[in-house]
């Protein structure tokens, strides 16, 4: 696969044209004009228009939005199409000024073998990326909360999500190397996948092009959750600590959680059995969390970056 072939799960369009601008090179607005058509009677809408969208040519023609909401997701489609144009002018440009590292390949290093980065240092990172495990088990819950006997409240589920996560959502990528950690800070609005419950697993091997914020020392911490990151600015470290016990304890609580559901039981049923209204018989399994990772918190050395584009 060529390194050029990208599908993004996260791009910070704003961070893009900033750098862009101060190469001193031009962001180019499309040209956009979509006009919708409603058609009383026949249950079908369009749209009628062109988008010029540079290096690309023009997208127009007749384009059908049954089905649609409305036009506006023509028009971010046409967004997003000149977001990673962008960016791959972005990335063509640092590349040739040689002005980014490849981790962890090109890693650098002082004299004491520890990591040397320059603040803003731009880095292109590629590893496995997870959340933390309260994440995750916040999404495990919340897709259970679907099942027919299980019982979640899946609004509960989803407050406690937006109350302790807000618009940030910590992210990790472990290299092949496994010697350092490179964590981040995800703007939720930035993000290009419809359900992120299904992403950032430590399934998937993902690349992230970002700058270097900081270096975690071998005796701190970096915490995934923002609500912890924010208040570690005026909270004591031995009160930041307390906060993370706690937080520890209560996925310990949920590491071995077991609950029996009714699953459909297919064995000796036949095709008869699910035609029409007729529902399989159930049978009672059960379900249980084994949790190996439960850190809520990364320890140094550890790279802090500002993501600008995370595809793979």
């Amino acid at each position: 696969m060529t390194k050029d072939l990208r599908q993004f799960v996260y791009l910070d369009s704003l961070a893009v044209q900033s750098l862009l601008a101060s190469l001193n090179i031009p962001v180019t607005e499309e040209a956009r004009e979509v006009t919708e058509e409603s058609y009383q009677g026949g249950g079908s809408a369009g749209a009628k228009g062109s988008v010029n969208v540079p290096g690309f040519g023009e997208l127009g023609g007749n384009i059908d939005l049954s089905g649609s909401k409305t036009g506006s997701e023509i028009l971010e489609t046409t967004k997003r199409i000149n977001d990673q144009y962008h960016f791959s002018q972005l990335y063509q440009k640092v590349e040739q000024r040689d002005d980014f590292v490849r981790l962890p390949e090109e890693r650098p290093e002082d004299t004491q073998n520890t990591l040397s980065f320059d603040n803003g240092q731009i880095i292109e990172v590629e590893g496995m990326a997870k959340t933390d495990p309260f994440y995750r088990m916040l999404n495990v819950a919340s897709v259970f909360a679907d099942i027919s006997g299980v019982d979640i409240d899946k609004d509960q589920v989803q407050d406690a999500r937006e109350s302790i996560y807000g618009e940030e959502i910590g992210l990790v990528v472990e290299t092949s190397k496994g010697d350092y950690s490179y964590a981040m800070s995800m703007n939720k609005d930035s993000l290009w996948i419809d359900d992120p419950r299904r992403e950032f697993l430590g399934t998937r091997s993902y690349t992230v092009l970002g700058r270097v914020e900081e270096i975690v020392p071998p005796n701190k911490e970096w915490d995934y959750i923002d609500l912890l990151r924010v208040a570690g600015t005026v909270l004591s470290e031995d009160s930041i600590d307390s906060f993370r016990e706690l937080g520890s304890e209560f996925v310990d609580l949920l590491d071995g959680f077991e609950q029996d559901i009714p699953l459909p039981d297919l064995g000796g049923v036949s095709v008869e059995d699910l035609q029409g209204d007729n529902e399989p018989p159930t049978k009672q399994s059960t379900i249980s969390v084994d949790l190996e990772d439960k850190a809520l918190s990364v320890g140094g050395v550890a790279v802090i970056i500002q993501p600008i584009a995370i595809y793979w």
